[in-house]
């Protein structure tokens, strides 16, 4: 199996394309490809391109040590019996499913050494997506090495028929981590302060009245928590420079440049706004800046810069809550003039850890069919999704335990952990990608391996609301004043009273009946153990709320009825062929849309790759004309003065030809093209949405009549 890495690369970029080029290694050049870009001229389209999306999109980060791009390093085991052009093949696909093929980047495959290896360098800035790379610590290594673990297995790399024959298993590993714990628990709290501080002394205040000591006299900034001896350094924190001094100072900066822009959007938006919502309204439409509310970080604020950068609500003082900004629209008052006092660091983490699911491995058990393959880094598995087709993911032996006769697996997933997930969609001969949180694969798993739930019979007094969505309980002698449980696991009747199915290892979330009644959770298990059953009178007031229930189900089941006529009348449809043929009418527009919307795209892109080529040549355009008019020393002195603006210049020059576009073409022309044609493709997605949406409709329509011709109705005279 193949090992990763990935670092930023911060200056001598071209250098580093130089190394990973050279042609003593990767066989005379012929194992070096780019994706979207030449490899010998990468470094100039890499910061065309750059400049290009921060003048489009906008930078906060205002940093002089930014990543100009990454590098991420794929090395296979020497007893892999992998060839170089193979390996320049999985390298490119990893790249690919890394990325998302929205970043352009050179590989090339090292063979100069006992062991083959690719080297990538991709753009840490998007001319897709126009914004920026984004890679967080630990998190993006993590994705970066079960990517191309999956890949390994899948191409038979390192597959083994002996389980013994794995490396570190979950119960080594565990051990292990135990002792690093405390490195775990900094890092969670430098990242909290880092999302809202805006200067290295509020950081370092912060860190302190959070328990961690800084110590930043010496060449490497390092922390320890205050009850520990041992100190650790920012750059082994992260596999990024997230917690060194530049990583810390740069993201000091961009919070500072990022909440003064929110501040004016909001004091400019004020006074056209008549309330809170009409504010968010104005963000939105004038700034590009959206806004929600989560339940760990209450109302976010994005800004539609390259970073996406985030700030909250909070971190801009309590003059700028929702509250302050009602009070000021209806009263007239500025902003300015009210007070802003902000909450206690250790408050905040503290009601910041309290609503946080806690993290826990839960073991499931796995059954032969399911595992693809055995490698010594992990096992392959692969689980049905819809239609016949599957997904795969692959889980490193650090949380694989085997039993002895090898013949069973135990997979320990964390609950909050992203996997990373690949289905092979044949009917679109496309490969969709997604991430899904371990808490619901644990769930999908442990139905799919038909684990038994605890099916627990429920006393009126542990009831709170009945629904046709599901069951509300309440224990409050626990501090659980409530939690939900759906519907595909709750069921009641007057006669049978109201029962639910609980699972052990699943978490479940309640609000407890403390003052500020935050989100909380609770593990299955526990959960069964405190709602057991108790002996009590029935006195027939759970019999009352289970009918007043049902009634409440059957007239919105006559609702739906009722709706579903209305819209076959309108839609002036008398049976189910006549449905059948709307849908399919409707299906055909849905695909027109796609296929509109499709060559829409591909105009931005061509507009936005014109715009970034044209920008740079009119900004060098002067010099490329004082060149021409040079000749003898004046000539080498002008050239070897602005040499990396020239070879800009020339390189954008010839990129324009290569288009056939005309380098006079006006850029903001060019721009305001791309302007127009994404809100026209955001007003042609709004109307695919309409179109799906009424096909939902007309199914939902349909399905409805054929229940109920399938319960002694006509099925062809129905709206008659």
């Amino acid at each position: 199996m193949a090992t990763t890495k990935i670092h930023a690369i911060k200056s001598t970029l071209k250098k580093a394309l130089d190394y990973i080029q050279n042609p003593d290694k990767t066989q005379g050049g012929l194992l070096v490809s780019g994706f979207n870009v030449a490899p010998e001229t990468a470094y100039i389209d890499f910061e065309i391109t750059a400049n290009f999306v921060k003048s489009v999109a906008g930078d906060y980060s205002k940093s002089k040590k930014e990543a100009l791009a990454y590098h991420m390093i794929q090395s296979f085991s020497p007893s892999d019996k992998v060839s170089p052009e193979q390996a320049h093949e999985l390298g490119t696909k990893w790249a690919k499913e890394v990325l998302g093929e929205n970043h352009d980047f050179v590989i090339a495959t090292h063979v100069d050494k006992g062991h083959i290896h690719n080297h990538v360098i991709f753009n840490s800035y998007s001319q897709q997506t126009l914004k920026k790379f984004r890679s967080q610590p630990y998190k993006t290594a993590a994705q970066l090495r079960a990517i191309s673990d999956r890949i390994c297995s899948e191409n038979d790399l390192s597959v083994i028929k002996d389980a013994k024959q794995m490396g570190c298993s979950y119960k080594e590993y565990h051990a292990r981590k135990r002792n690093t714990s405390w490195k775990s628990e900094i890092r969670k709290k430098l990242s909290f302060i880092l999302e809202t501080a805006t200067n290295y002394e509020d950081f370092k205040a912060a860190a302190s009245e959070l328990g961690v000591v800084v110590v930043d006299s010496g060449k490497h900034i390092k922390y320890k928590l205050e009850e520990q001896e041992r100190f650790v350094r920012g750059e082994k924190l992260s596999d990024t420079d997230t917690f060194t001094q530049a990583g810390i100072e740069s993201q000091l900066k961009q919070n500072q440049s990022a909440q003064n822009a929110l501040k004016q959007a909001i004091s400019l938006s004020l006074p056209k706004a008549k309330d809170f919502n009409g504010l968010l309204q104005l963000l939105q439409e004038e700034y590009g800046i959206t806004a929600r509310t989560s339940k760990a970080n209450g109302l976010v604020y994005t800004l539609n810069d390259v970073n996406t950068t985030r700030v909250k609500a909070s971190a801009l003082g309590s003059v700028f809550s929702a509250t302050a900004i009602e009070y000021a629209i209806a009263s007239g008052t500025s902003l300015a003039d009210l007070d802003s006092p902000k909450e206690r660091i250790a408050d905040a983490f503290k009601k910041k850890t309290h609503t946080k699911v806690e993290e826990r491995d839960t073991p499931v058990l796995l059954t032969k069919k399911q595992i693809s393959k055995i490698t010594v880094d992990g096992i392959l598995v692969e689980l049905p999704v819809e239609e016949g087709r599957t997904s795969k993911i692959f889980i490193d032996n650090r949380h694989v335990d085997f039993s002895e006769t090898g013949d069973r697996f135990t997979a320990y997933l964390g609950s909050k952990y992203d996997y990373y997930l690949v289905t092979d969609d044949t009917t679109q001969a496309a490969t969709s990608r997604k991430y899904v949180k371990g808490e619901q694969l644990i769930r999908q798993m442990e139905l799919l391996n038909h684990v038994p739930p605890a099916v627990i019979n429920i006393p009126a007094r542990n009831v709170k609301a009945i629904s046709e969505k599901g069951v509300m309980l309440t224990i409050p002698e626990c501090g659980i004043d409530s939690v939900f449980i759906e519907k595909q696991y709750a069921s009641y009747s007057a006669t049978a009273g109201c029962c639910v199915q609980l699972y052990e290892n699943w978490n479940y979330s309640f609000r407890g009946k403390n003052p500020d009644n935050q989100l909380q959770n609770i593990v299955g298990a526990d959960l069964i153990s405190r709602i057991s059953p108790k002996p009590e009178i029935d006195d027939g007031s759970l019999t009352r709320r289970i009918i007043a229930a049902e009634r409440k189900a059957t007239l919105r089941n006559t609702k739906e009825i009722a709706a579903a006529l209305l819209l076959s009348r309108e839609e002036k449809l008398e049976s189910f062929t006549e449905f059948a043929a709307k849908i399919a009418d409707l299906q055909k527009q849905v695909s027109a849309k796609n296929e509109a919307i499709n060559a829409i795209a591909d105009k931005i892109e061509g507009y936005k790759t014109a715009g970034k080529y044209l920008a740079m040549y009119q900004k060098h355009a002067l010099l490329g004309q004082q060149r021409e008019s040079l000749s003898g020393f004046k000539f080498k002195k002008f050239v070897s003065a602005y040499k990396d603006e020239l070879k800009m210049f020339d390189f954008a020059q010839q990129a324009l030809e290569n288009l056939g576009v005309n380098p006079e073409v006006n850029v903001e022309k060019v721009n305001e093209l791309v302007k127009q044609y994404q809100k026209q493709m955001v007003q042609m997605q709004a109307d695919l949405k309409a179109v799906n949406e009424q096909v939902v409709e007309l199914k939902k329509a349909e399905d409805i009549f054929k229940s109920v011709s399938h319960q002694n109705c006509k099925t062809e005279e129905y709206t008659k």
